[in-house]
């Protein structure tokens, strides 16, 4: 049977079926007649805007998960807008369908990795990626704790491979309290 067809865009849509007088009768047992399941959005392929007014993503976090969550089915650019963003993205498993053709890449959509700064200051590192195929380009990250023990801006992890990091700004401090 087929009921109808539709476009499952960026937002996860639920869908709910049920029975109604199953086979002509009254269904005498009303708890095993219907099934819900939620249908992620379609998997990830081109460019899409990260912060800022009319974004398609508002954090850095809600990109990377839907990353996570979807999946790829071609080239992946987030354009991040300029601004100050305190994130803490984390990239735990691979990405379905990265590839060495299917890049994950973060950005800045302006090309200068002083005008995007990412700030950690509530976590091990601002980025933690555990996923092949990704690409820093053109960000600036500043650390503002000042800890003692190691912490990160980009930490690679899991034998993460096939990455890269290009023309980003890091400023750091380095020292005790």
């Amino acid at each position: 049977i087929e009921i109808g067809k539709f476009f499952v865009g960026m937002a996860p849509i639920n869908v709910n079926a049920w029975t109604e007088l199953p086979n002509g009768a009254a269904d005498t047992n009303v708890k095993n007649d219907s099934a819900i399941a939620t249908l992620k959005g379609s998997k990830l392929n081109g460019s899409y805007t990260v912060g800022g007014a009319g974004a398609q993503f508002p954090t850095l976090e809600a990109a990377a998960a839907a990353a996570l969550d979807r999946g790829v089915c071609g080239p992946v650019v987030f354009k991040i807008a300029d601004g100050t963003y305190t994130s803490s993205v984390d990239l735990y498993q691979p990405i379905e369908g990265a590839s060495a053709i299917n890049t994950v890449t973060f950005e800045s959509a302006s090309h200068d990795s002083t005008k995007v700064m990412i700030v950690r200051h509530y976590s091990y590192s601002s980025f933690s990626i555990s996923s092949d195929h990704i690409i820093i380009k053109g960000l600036g990250f500043l650390d503002t704790l000042k800890l003692s023990s190691t912490t990160y801006s980009i930490q690679f992890q899991k034998a993460a491979k096939n990455n890269a990091v290009t023309n980003c700004y890091f400023k750091c401090w380095i020292g005790k309290q």
